[in-house]
């Protein structure tokens, strides 16, 4: 129908352009429509195009009305790569979306925690990946300053208690594991800890590494610090 009113006003370039898709000037050939009170519907969609708050979009549609046809292929081409991101964007959505809703909410929640920890209990909560483990890591703020972590692995878990007085440089490090290989690697690493320490000028009062269980960790941390940090376990 539509095709048939052009060709009774005589508006062959707009036909050219369709058979071609050439779409710039189509766009071209609306708008001069508009402008001699043809197909008036289609200048109030213009000008809200023009008035788009993405730039890209409202410099091209603003180009089909004032520029030259060079102008408008040009931007043209600008407004395709930006269409092209937002299809990308909404596939990425539509595969994606629920993913990385879940995910927001989790950082919502976390910062929520962060801020009621930091507010009510001096501390700082924060999730924590290292060499393919995860899980969190909190510091604490209170007669003296402490680090609480824990990290879960495919097969196993290290977690760690971590203690310094606030008024003198010394640190007790109290570790925990439950395989004795991880235990005895770790182990191996404390006079590389100390020195790292001592750069800092700080001490190691204590070092200690157990083979324990999650339910044993989870006491330990009980007894430290109440139940609020059992969030690490």
């Amino acid at each position: 129908k539509l095709v048939k009113f052009f060709e009774s006003i005589g508006e062959r370039d707009i036909l050219k352009a369709m058979e071609k898709k050439d779409i710039p000037a189509l766009l071209k050939a609306l708008w001069n429509l508009t402008e001699k009170g043809v197909l008036v519907e289609y200048r109030s969609v213009f000008e809200r195009l023009k008035d788009s708050n993405e730039s890209v979009v409202r410099n091209f549609f603003k180009l089909v009305e004032e520029a030259s046809e060079k102008d408008v292929r040009s931007a043209y081409k600008s407004f395709q790569g930006y269409m092209e991101k937002g299809r990308s964007l909404l596939e990425f959505y539509n595969s994606r979306g629920e993913h990385m809703q879940n995910l927001l909410s989790m950082l919502e929640f976390i910062e929520h925690l962060q801020w009621l920890l930091a507010k009510q209990g001096g501390a700082f909560y924060i999730p924590i990946y290292y060499q393919g483990g995860k899980g969190g890591l909190m510091f604490i703020s209170g007669r003296e300053y402490s680090v609480v972590f824990k990290l879960d692995y495919t097969e196993g878990f290290v977690a760690g208690l971590l203690k310094m007085p606030r008024s003198k440089e010394l640190l007790d490090v109290l570790l925990f594991t439950d395989t004795e290989s991880m235990a005895e690697k770790i182990r191996a690493g404390k006079e590389l800890l100390q020195r790292m320490l001592l750069e800092e000028k700080i001490k190691l009062r204590s070092f200690s590494v157990s083979v324990s269980t999650k339910e044993s960790v989870a006491e330990t941390i009980r007894s430290n610090y109440g139940e609020g940090f059992l969030l690490l376990v």
